[in-house]
């Protein structure tokens, strides 16, 4: 099984790439479901993506999607294509996620059978990386979670889950 999970604005809005941190909002549930989720499985993200950690994601098989051959990521393998990264993922286990960025997940859409999408309520006009438009016509929401605003979370957001039709 192939799912993407990410965290996104009301207009899909993912983060503001640049330099320094480009994250839009902090969100410790979803760092923690993110850990739950994907811990023991590969995990398919971009080179940006990447560079956004601080560190390899421990517990899990971490795959750099870049075009650059000689990228190196010590503690990571890397793949020039999604299906070099989903092959040698698979070899690992087969439930599979890609974590972004937002090109990453493009090249993912086609190609998943559900998404684990942390919906946060609220726009952000600074956003320069987005998730995908995805159609209800293809998808359908299986569950979902409110988690409203407290202490530390800033914004509202829901856990959502979506299965291809």
């Amino acid at each position: 099984m192939i799912t993407l999970i990410a965290a996104a604005g009301e207009n899909n809005e993912l983060g503001k790439l640049g330099y320094g941190n480009n994250a839009l909002w902090d969100l410790p549930d979803d760092y923690q479901r993110f850990k739950e989720l994907t811990y023991g499985h590969p995990v398919i993200m971009g080179r940006r993506t990447f560079g956004t950690l601080t560190d390899i994601l421990t517990g899990r098989l971490n795959i750099i999607l870049t075009r650059n051959p000689d990228f190196v990521a010590i503690g990571a393998e890397t793949a020039q294509t999604m299906q070099q990264a989903i092959d040698r993922a698979k070899q690992e286990n087969p439930d599979i996620f890609i974590i972004g960025g937002g090109e990453v997940f493009k090249l993912g859409i086609g190609l998943a059978d559900r998404i684990e999408l942390t919906r946060v309520h609220s726009k952000f006009p600074d956003a320069n990386t987005f998730f995908p438009e995805f159609s209800e016509k293809d998808w359908r929401l299986e569950k979902s979670i409110e988690h409203p605003t407290d202490d530390r979370h800033k914004y509202s957001f829901s856990f959502q889950t979506w299965v291809r039709k």
